[in-house]
């Protein structure tokens, strides 16, 4: 099973009405993560703008919380407005918590919410040399296809060859409202 290194206590999902803790981590991101995860170099107008629309997107987001902040990121969102079988899910983690299992208990946690809220399969997009993501990609059992800069995983969210990554992704079910503690 992918290990989480006991991560999935430290994470919950954000309510929507506040995610200044949210847009608080992304601001923090250096300037790698940020093209990592938008594909784009972005400003904090934009990362600011764009925390703001996460509601009515549908975006849920799931904040790894260490010494009172939000350190890591996962978000999920349908690719049909609150409905369809198929969602996206995005990761950031500040650099000082990379490599700590953060990214997979977020990813866990998004697999759980795909799970309960019915979506099959979960998509994930970053580039080609992103050695992070495609571990987590691995750990998950996802189908992982390449282009010349970038990759696509798929995580097949109800396939029975998936229990592993049901298996973690039940670990993180008890995942309560945004605590600003641990």
């Amino acid at each position: 099973m992918a290990s989480s290194h006991g991560w999935e206590r430290n994470i919950s999902r954000a309510p929507g009405e506040d995610l200044l803790p949210i847009r608080g981590h992304l601001l923090r991101l250096d300037r790698e993560a940020l093209y990592s995860r938008f594909g784009n170099v972005v400003t904090n107008e934009f990362l600011i703008q764009y925390i703001e629309r996460a509601p009515e997107l549908d975006t849920i987001i799931f904040g790894c919380w260490v010494n009172g902040k939000v350190r890591g990121i996962g978000e999920l969102r349908r690719f049909a407005l609150g409905q369809g079988n198929d969602a996206e899910a995005a990761f950031t983690v500040e650099s000082a918590f990379r490599d700590l299992g953060i990214g997979t208990a977020l990813t866990a946690a998004v697999a759980n919410e795909a799970w309960r809220i019915d979506v099959r399969d979960v998509y994930l997009c970053f580039g080609v040399r992103n050695q992070r993501m495609r571990r987590i990609a691995q750990k998950f059992h996802a189908a992982v296809s390449f282009d010349e800069r970038d990759c696509t995983a798929r995580l097949s969210i109800k396939d029975e060859r998936a229990r592993e990554t049901r298996s973690l992704a039940w670990l993180a079910k008890s995942i309560l409202p945004l605590e600003r503690s641990a």
